[in-house]
């Protein structure tokens, strides 16, 4: 895994922190206030294989999270 991204949407704006089960930051997605939903991205740093994937916003307002893609 080369990079992940994130499609939100909302009034917030801060950052998506990507982490994985051992709670290891896997990446960090900056992210902005959007009416619609559009996808932002970062590099990702984790091993191949399977892994559980926790994602947890920081910033202000509220975001709206949609979906994830892992490339």
């Amino acid at each position: 895994m080369k990079s992940v991204s994130v499609c939100v949407k909302g009034k917030g704006e801060g950052e998506m922190y990507v982490s994985d089960e051992d709670g290891n930051e896997v990446a960090k997605i900056p992210v902005k206030a959007e009416k619609k939903y559009k996808s932002f991205s970062a590099p990702a740093k984790i091993a191949d294989g399977k892994h559980a994937l926790f994602f947890t916003y920081a910033g202000s307002g509220a975001i709206d999270f949609k979906s994830f893609v892992l490339e």
